[in-house]
């Protein structure tokens, strides 16, 4: 056999090899997951990203909640910000350890309880009481606030942040990129002429909107005991259209800077958009991570 042929099997084997590699580090996607919600009285879906070890593994995998923005669904997180792809990344660079994403489908709930005529019902209620149990008694988790996380994209951001300060009991760290945040009451809804969702009343009511901010748990996160010391991620894109959402995400970390909880603020380069979500997501992790490995204190 001549050098040249034997250099083209070799090189053929090679490509083989890195190939199968690559798909051996992806982890799998499962969009279209559904359960009974007994607090929306549904079937209620998500999509879950399993890591790649998942089905040849016998340990429990930390869990990180993804919410998606508004007008998004289930999938928003991985067909739009690429969370898949980014906790790919990190796994196979020993960068995290192997985890669990979960995203389920908010609609335009902002992450909370509405009216079930006008809005969508119990969604805070259902993510607490009925998804995160599910979730611990259906795949391999560790169901412990060490261990579970959460973030959000917009809308989501403002879930998260919401929901985390809470509910400290349930998570150890929480992350807000370029989340829906207004620290004082607009003129008008907050987002244009008209209220972008039912969530805090038809018509409108600004009491709902301004006692549902996260500034409005802030007091009683920061009186929580050591055991539930909360770690904060925030991000936001310097070009983003929405401009409050940078004076609103700055001000809550000053917020919670005065009242020493620990928080971490990035401002990066972009807008309302993947281009900022993509760097953030990746940070995300990156913070999860360490106070799950009990880096930060």
């Amino acid at each position: 056999m001549s050098h040249h042929r034997m250099f083209q099997i070799v090189t053929i084997v090679l490509v083989v090899i890195q190939f199968t590699n690559a798909e051996a580090q992806q982890g799998r996607v499962l969009e279209g997951q559904t359960f009974h919600s007994d607090a929306l009285d549904r079937e209620w879906s998500y999509t879950i990203y399993l890591p790649s070890d998942y089905d040849h593994s016998e340990r429990a995998y930390p869990v990180y909640y993804l919410l998606h923005g508004l007008g998004g669904d289930h999938t928003q997180i991985i067909r739009r910000h690429n969370a898949n792809a980014i906790a790919d990344s990190l796994i196979a660079s020993g960068d995290i350890p192997p985890v669990i994403l979960v995203m389920p489908d908010g609609s335009r709930s902002m992450w909370l309880d509405s009216d079930p005529k006008t809005g969508f019902g119990a969604i805070e209620t259902a993510l607490i009481q009925d998804l995160i149990p599910h979730i611990d008694d259906t795949f391999s988790t560790i169901s412990s606030r060490r261990a579970r996380m959460i973030a959000g994209t917009s809308m989501g951001g403002y879930g998260a942040l919401r929901l985390a300060f809470r509910h400290p009991d349930l998570f150890g760290a929480v992350a807000g990129i370029y989340p829906a945040m207004w620290r004082t009451f607009p003129q008008g809804p907050p987002v244009g002429d008209e209220p972008p969702t039912p969530a805090f009343g038809v018509p409108f009511d600004p009491a709902k909107w301004e006692a549902e901010t996260p500034w409005a748990y802030v007091d009683s996160l920061a009186a929580q005991s050591e055991d539930y010391r909360l770690h904060v991620y925030l991000s936001a894109g310097d070009d983003d259209p929405y401009h409050q959402l940078i004076d609103g995400t700055t001000d809550l970390y000053l917020t919670l800077r005065a009242k020493e909880i620990p928080a971490e603020l990035r401002i990066f380069n972009g807008g309302h958009s993947p281009v900022v979500s993509s760097v953030a997501l990746k940070e995300s992790m990156l913070f999860f991570s360490e106070v799950y490995q009990g880096r930060r204190r």
